[in-house]
């Protein structure tokens, strides 16, 4: 089960489900910084090489009353595979929580016919509406070289015919932020990787778990929060969340997950004299 990390969380049972991985050299990561600056930032915090894996990480919840899953993955079957390591079916997950509209965070909502959806009402808003919506898909083209008109219609999708689909038969349930859904879970603003980008924060009997899902994608970043990656839409407003972050992870001491990091991703943040430091789970 070296792709399914189970861990308790009051008394909520968790899992940190992969759904893929992919091999990247950090100093290409944050095109604003130095390359011998990245590499001698990660030597600082322990690390002996510039190649990193990417992992494509999904957090699931026992709640003992529902079983949640915050986002879908890809689509391409390997999430699934590793969901029947923990005997759930895609029928067993009862409620899917929605952080972004990028493919490897809804690619796979098909595939949960029973699941009821939560997503910020500001996401609705943005992704429903045609000039935001299109708006937001120039933004993304502009982030990536070679990106298709069929690549764009795909993302389109979503909010032209997913989401209200979703609504028209009732299982799309519109939330604000820091409003509590469900017993001890919120969506956190998060904005900056991209315009509906939320961070998700669950509490159960005292213990926190933030996950800041696309704002961070290595240590490295937590040790420097003013650095923005090559994959994030505003990088401005990305270093603003991140502080933002990482001031409530330690402030309730929390456990944190992100979805790029490698899995399992969790780890806790511990302020230091000079910032942020990163301790693994």
């Amino acid at each position: 089960m070296n792709d399914v990390y189970q861990f308790k969380l009051g008394h909520f049972d968790c899992a940190v489900v992969a759904d893929g991985s992919r091999p990247d050299v950090i100093t290409e990561t944050f095109p604003t910084i130095a390359a011998d600056e990245v590499s001698a930032a990660m030597r600082a915090i322990g690390y002996d090489s510039d190649d990193v894996t990417v992992g494509f990480n999904l957090l699931t919840i026992d709640t003992g009353e529902k079983q949640v899953l915050v986002d879908t993955g890809f689509g391409r079957g390997l999430l699934l595979s590793n969901l029947a390591q923990l005997d759930l079916t895609p029928e067993d997950i009862d409620i899917i929580i929605i952080t972004h509209g990028d493919g490897d965070h809804i690619g796979g909502i098909s595939q949960f016919p029973k699941a009821q959806f939560v997503l910020w009402q500001g996401a609705w808003d943005l992704w429903t509406d045609e000039e935001s919506r299109n708006l937001m898909l120039e933004q993304f083209a502009s982030l990536f070289e070679g990106m298709t008109d069929e690549m764009l219609q795909k993302r389109a999708e979503y909010g032209r015919i997913t989401l209200p689909n979703l609504q028209a038969e009732n299982r799309l349930q519109l939330v604000q932020l820091e409003e509590e859904f469900l017993p001890g879970f919120q969506l956190i603003g998060a904005p900056g990787h991209r315009s509906d980008h939320v961070a998700v924060q669950i509490q159960s009997e005292g213990t926190t778990l933030l996950h800041v899902v696309d704002s961070m994608r290595h240590p490295v970043q937590i040790a420097n929060p003013t650095w923005a990656s090559y994959i994030d839409s505003f990088a401005d407003q990305i270093v603003e969340t991140n502080q933002q972050l990482l001031n409530r992870a330690v402030k309730s001491e929390a456990i944190l997950l992100a979805t790029h990091m490698q899995f399992p991703a969790l780890g806790h943040v511990m302020q230091t004299d000079n910032g942020f430091r990163w301790e693994m789970y």
